[in-house]
């Protein structure tokens, strides 16, 4: 992927492109993900410029992820890939049948997500 973007790096950014201001733990619970797994792909999306983390002054304990105008502009480049992607992986595959596997998927991991 252009920019040296991984796997981790792109989730991270699909998200913050959908809503900024996140904390590193309400991105996690919208990842699925443990917070801790976040931060080496936080640290690095902050080396490479695409976003930053800024704490509010209501509450100066959490840190608040927003992307920079680099890491917006990315999305432009980078979700058409991301498209391109996933309709190379469901060639052959019948449209019902990616809707209820994702379904299926879904329900999996709110089982598994239950105590």
């Amino acid at each position: 992927m252009p920019h040296d973007v991984s796997v981790a790096e792109w989730a991270v950014l699909r998200m913050l492109w959908q809503q900024e201001g996140l904390t590193q733990v309400s991105l996690a619970d919208r990842m699925r993900v443990q917070k801790s797994s976040l931060t080496s792909v936080l640290n690095s999306l902050e080396r490479k410029g695409f976003m930053h983390r800024t704490r509010r002054e209501d509450d100066r304990r959490k840190q608040h992820l927003f992307l920079t105008d680099h890491g917006r502009r990315l999305k432009a480049e980078l979700l058409p890939i991301g498209v391109a992607m996933n309709r190379r992986a469901l060639v052959g595959i019948d449209p019902e049948h990616v809707g209820l596997t994702a379904n299926l998927l879904e329900k999996v991991i709110a089982n598994l997500e239950k105590p």
